[in-house]
């Protein structure tokens, strides 16, 4: 979806080269885009946000446009076939979009109002999630698709903070899945905010502590062995980028990206 996103922009324009992606041209148009998900992470189906790759600065970015989809078919049945791994990693994502909108200097009472009932229909599924014999049924497959499009309405309003932010290097050096990557900052993350919002948003997502989350996450999708110069690379990269810095609602420094980047690592 993000793909076609960027797809119809430059479709739109084919006199211009891949440059415009970034460059935020006023007047710059694309063709209307119909969004079906086939995972239940991105939640890109209800947001203006197109994440590409970029190789040159060896990290992941949004397009500077905000192309919303004029159509989305969130059918559940489209996620009936996908391999159990990839529903595990993508609700991790949806996991991920949800804590960080709420745990976010942008947001309001709107986001964390999609917020909240997004993390009360993905808790339906955790069985799901960290049984590994288990297999998704219909109303699983509907549970998890509408807490990852309840997810979608939440960044599009606040956008993702510091675990998004630090999953891109881990996505990028060692071909992580981006979800797997996500869950890998999210206890370090909650860790750092405010106790009372951290405790609310583990409560309502259906644990009873952050330990028990974060071995949820180990269960479902299983933590990283990330060398040291690349969590350090990481940390680096994400430091030196205040866009994605000012999400959070705390005070960000080196050291508090490491203490987050180091929550998970032996």
């Amino acid at each position: 979806m993000d793909a076609a996103k960027a797809i119809s922009l430059m479709a739109k324009n084919p006199e211009k080269d891949a440059s415009i992606l970034f460059q935020n041209d006023p007047d710059a148009d694309w063709y209307p885009v119909a969004a079906v998900p086939t995972t239940c992470g991105t939640g890109s189906e209800v947001t203006g946000v197109s994440v590409l790759t970029i190789h040159e600065k060896k990290t992941k970015s949004s397009i500077a446009y905000r192309i919303f989809p004029e159509l989305a078919l969130a059918d559940p049945k489209y996620l009936e076939h996908a391999p159990a791994k990839v529903l595990r990693n993508t609700a991790m994502d949806a996991l991920c979009h949800l804590c960080e909108s709420y745990i976010n200097s942008s947001a309001t009472d709107y986001s964390r109002m999609c917020a909240v009932k997004g993390l009360e229909v993905w808790s339906r599924s955790r069985a799901f999630l960290t049984d590994a014999s288990a297999e998704a049924d219909v109303q699983t497959c509907a549970d998890l698709l509408r807490a990852s499009t309840f997810a979608g309405m939440a960044i599009a309003q606040t956008g993702t903070s510091l675990p998004h932010g630090l999953s891109y290097g881990l996505t990028y050096y060692l071909g992580v899945p981006h979800g797997q990557a996500c869950g890998q900052f999210l206890a370090g993350y909650l860790a750092e905010a405010d106790p009372e919002d951290a405790a609310f948003v583990v409560k309502t997502a259906g644990f009873e502590t952050l330990a028990e989350l974060n071995d949820f996450f180990a269960a479902s999708c299983g933590v990283v062995d990330v060398p040291e110069d690349t969590l350090g690379a990481i940390v680096a990269q994400l430091a030196a980028n205040p866009a994605k810095l000012k999400n959070a609602p705390f005070a960000v420094d080196e050291n508090v990206l490491r203490r987050i980047a180091n929550h998970n690592h032996h």
